[in-house]
């Protein structure tokens, strides 16, 4: 990849260059470069030209490319959570699936003649 790449072919040289005696400044170009290679932006047109290179380079050990995930915001819910329980809209709608549920009852005539229990 870095052949057909100048701008990576030539950081890469460089730092290669200065590993032989690394100062943390040297090592700090290696580790922006590793970001660059792992994380760039590409439009979906060159992505099979990407991977074909990929495929090509035997250095590579993972070729595949990740679309990254933007983090979803969460909604503010504050004022809701302030409000008391039977005000919120969530244990209201709980409330109102208990009353809806068929409850079992207890039946005192469970039509047996004689009380059982009884001495």
């Amino acid at each position: 990849m870095t052949a057909s790449r100048p701008d990576i072919a030539f950081a890469v040289n460089r730092a290669a260059r200065a590993l032989e005696n690394p100062t943390i400044q040297d090592w700090n170009q290696v580790k922006r470069i590793f970001r660059y290679l792992r994380e760039f932006n590409a439009p979906p047109r060159y992505l099979h030209d990407i991977l074909e290179e990929y495929g090509r380079d035997v250095d590579i050990v993972r070729r595949r490319i990740y679309k990254n995930q933007e983090d979803e915001v969460p909604e503010c819910t504050l004022d809701e959570e302030i409000q008391p329980p039977p005000y919120r809209k969530g244990v209201q709608d709980l409330i109102s699936q208990a009353r809806r549920l068929d409850k079992p009852k207890f039946k005192y005539n469970s039509e047996l003649d004689y009380y059982p229990f009884q001495k």
